[in-house]
């Protein structure tokens, strides 16, 4: 990948996790690169309008630029378009968290995303990827996705590793499920990533690209609102299919 590009991404990541203006030197430090090449960044940046110097002892904090520059990405988004509305609506219904992924490769991109502020194990980020093939909903449907020579195939390759007491650890008992999981229409982890938290999963294909919806929550929340979970996430993706 372009060395030019991950910096450039590193630094507002960076001003994203510091949550305060910084020096040449902070950032440097920071980041782990020299002198030279922090200024260079910072300079492009600064003559394109997305940073700004904040006081004459060189503190540096970005504008407001690159938020004007993707809420206007966003409001033309297709997928937070459609469904942004349905996943806050099945978050705040449910308590539950909830999100939207695209399956690129073997993984799955997580693209829209509503982390419920009931207490939860486990939450993600727009952008992140599914932990696991074998040990996650997500990574269940994706593998659910594939034809079931490829999906056999890959899975006499996986490197089982456990995540929890709870992991399925073997390639068979995986099949078995992912296999159920196709006749029921959804994909189960239930403590199979993380202690205490259970996901569910369906996939869905638009504009031939197979996409993931994923919720989760505690295990016994989870038992308590499945079937009607489970409703409301079909009814989402039927009317965003219309």
């Amino acid at each position: 990948m372009s060395k030019i590009v991950n910096r450039t991404l590193d630094f507002f990541e960076m001003f994203a996790s510091q949550k305060k203006p910084l020096s040449l030197t902070q950032m440097m430090k920071i980041l782990d690169i020299p002198m030279s090449s922090c200024f260079d960044v910072v300079q492009a940046l600064e003559v394109r309008g997305y940073i700004f110097k904040l006081s004459d002892r060189g503190n540096y904090y970005p504008t407001n630029r690159l938020f004007e520059i993707s809420s206007s990405i966003s409001n033309f988004d297709p997928i937070f378009h459609k469904f942004d509305a349905a996943l806050k609506s099945i978050c705040n219904e449910f308590k539950v968290s909830t999100w939207i992924g695209k399956v690129q490769d073997l993984d799955v991109i997580y693209l829209l995303v509503n982390n419920s502020d009931h207490p939860l194990s486990y939450t993600v980020k727009v952008g992140d990827k599914s932990r696991s093939l074998y040990a996650t909903s997500s990574g269940k449907a994706v593998l659910g996705i594939l034809p079931e020579s490829k999906r056999v195939e890959l899975v006499s390759e996986i490197n089982f590793s456990a995540l929890t007491p709870n992991t399925i650890l073997s390639k068979a008992k995986l099949l078995k499920d992912i296999k159920n999981s196709l006749t029921r229409g959804w994909y189960l982890n239930k403590e199979e990533s993380v202690e205490d938290a259970t996901a569910i999963s369906l996939s869905f294909k638009w504009n031939d690209v197979d996409f993931i919806l994923t919720c989760a929550g505690g295990v016994k929340h989870m038992e308590r609102i499945l079937p009607k979970l489970l409703e409301s996430c079909k009814k989402s993706i039927y009317e965003f299919l219309e």
